[in-house]
């Protein structure tokens, strides 16, 4: 008995000492614990609409079909009376949208000015590229 406890200790003084060494690195000690914390996002098993539960893939696969159909389908009855674009307007309006004066609106399709450009770089960061280009404000 003695003996199992020994070796039992000793194995447990040599995994502490792994994890002391290895726990803030990046590698497979890491990877495999991390992996037992995520979530699992397989359905293993999905109430059907026929109110009985199945584990088979095919019926859960045929009711994520029957599903997102219903859910996603514009042909039906009911939309083919109204014109969509009327629905789409009626959607819009129900959001209170802010649009341009048309003194604003102008101004803005208007060109831009060197001063307005080069007051716009001065306000840049230091060491900020402030285009996809990569070119700092200071070298422009």
């Amino acid at each position: 008995m003695e003996i199992i406890t020994h070796r039992h200790l000793r194995s447990l003084q040599k995994s502490k000492g792994f994890f002391y060494a290895h726990a803030n690195k990046g590698g497979k000690l890491l990877a495999r614990l991390l992996r037992g914390t995520l979530p699992r996002t397989q359905v293993r098993k999905l109430r059907l609409s026929t109110a009985r539960t199945s584990p088979f893939p095919n019926d859960i696969a045929d009711e994520f079909q029957s599903f997102y159909h219903s859910l996603y389908n514009l042909h039906e009855p009911n939309y083919l009376d109204t014109n969509r674009s009327v629905l789409i307007d009626n959607y819009l309006q129900t959001f209170a949208m802010k649009t341009a004066s048309p003194a604003a609106a102008e101004a803005l399709d208007g060109r831009i000015t060197e001063e307005e450009m080069s007051a716009a770089l001065k306000g840049t960061k230091v060491g900020k590229a402030p285009g996809p280009d990569g070119f700092f404000s200071w070298l422009l």
